[in-house]
């Protein structure tokens, strides 16, 4: 019979992860133009985002950002590895490093791990061979394990057990 429980190591390093990304969740000094905001869901293998924004508002009379650049990746401690699920740069951005900077950001919360990306679309190859020659043996187009897939299925779970393969 195989248990439900998740190993205690898993558990604890998830749990430490979770509260020094919400203690660091403020907005991140990117450089004179940019900013990030990060996301971390509850879930171990839950949706993490970092957000790049401009400094300067849209308008007078609408004070939100602009998007520089969005990435969306997952991190499961029971596999130690970490997944890129979507990565994208706005046009008049590409090429000033933001996307290899929110590359970089998203290993730091996972040093040590396996990372793989899902497909790669064919306009980015030469993005992704730039970055496959700085970190070697990272970031090949694979399919997540098995609980980042079940976290797909179940994205409004957000406990232990969302983990678990359906």
């Amino acid at each position: 019979m195989e248990s439900d429980l998740v190993p205690l190591t898993a558990a604890l390093r998830h749990q430490l992860r979770y509260l020094a990304a919400r203690w660091q969740l403020n907005d991140d000094h990117v450089d004179g133009d940019v900013f990030a905001r990060y996301t971390v869901a509850r879930s171990p293998v839950g949706s993490r985002e970092i957000t790049l924004l401009t400094r300067r508002p849209r308008a007078r009379w609408d004070p939100g950002h602009d998007e520089v650049g969005h990435l969306a990746y997952r991190i499961c401690d029971l596999c130690q590895l970490g997944a890129i699920i979507k990565i994208r740069t706005a046009e008049e951005w590409k090429r000033r490093g933001y996307a290899t900077w929110m590359l970089d950001r998203s290993f730091r919360a996972a040093p040590g791990f396996t990372w793989t990306t899902t497909r790669q679309m064919s306009d980015a190859r030469a993005f992704w061979d730039f970055v496959i020659g700085r970190t070697p043996g990272q970031y090949r187009p694979k399919k997540p394990c098995r609980h980042i897939q079940a976290s797909f299925r179940r994205p409004g779970c957000t406990h232990w057990r969302a983990a678990r393969p359906v």
